[in-house]
């Protein structure tokens, strides 16, 4: 509010500050909590497909490649029902933790159910940086038993789609990577592919 002095001229100026910051905070702790899953603190499913989504609606999609992948650990089942659903859970955390470690900060990565995962890649320069990444997840699932009595190495069947080949949006690639992933399961598993 503007106080004027006897001549018409503003002279004192009143107003009031609130520092919003708090709940601000709040707002944003409350959006990065529905955003990720609870038990990996990776991005849940909606929020990847709104990123990738988001991205690729940008132009992210038509002249860079980027790559989707989606990552399902094999007999995943056969865990819980021999080692109980706590050792399965601290599975499920390790693998996401290895899935940060080997991919960049760049890649999107989240879980999307279960024992399932996915990671988009984006703006590579060549087909060889993601064949290089998934060896080196491979290299880290061998190399890094989970549990101290019976150390379990992960296995996992992946399927890849890239971008712009396999299409732009975030269904097209998701429906080819899964199929991809079913393929590698029917034909042996722990391994990937790029193709039908």
């Amino acid at each position: 509010t503007i106080l004027y002095d006897e001549e018409g001229r503003p002279d004192v100026s009143i107003g009031i500050i609130r520092n919003i910051d708090e709940s601000k905070q709040k707002t944003i702790a409350l959006k990065k909590k529905a955003e990720r899953d609870s038990l990996t603190g990776l991005y849940n499913h909606s929020a990847l497909r709104a990123q990738i989504d988001s991205y690729l609606e940008d132009g992210g999609g038509k002249e860079k490649i980027n790559a989707l992948v989606v990552i399902d650990l094999d007999d995943f089942k056969q865990v819980n029902d021999t080692y109980g659903h706590r050792f399965g859970d601290k599975v499920i955390k390790d693998v996401a933790q290895m899935l940060s470690e080997t991919f960049g900060e760049n890649d999107i990565i989240g879980r999307i159910g279960g024992d399932e995962y996915l990671v988009f890649c984006k703006d590579m320069l060549e087909m060889t940086v993601i064949k290089e990444k998934l060896a080196n997840l491979f290299d880290c699932f061998e190399n890094n038993p989970i549990g101290l009595k019976d150390r379990y190495v992960v296995k996992a069947s992946v399927g890849v789609a890239v971008s712009p080949q396999d299409g732009t949006s975030y269904k097209k690639l998701f429906d080819r990577a899964d199929r991809n992933m079913y393929a590698v399961k029917r034909s042996g598993k722990n391994t990937y592919t790029f193709h039908e």
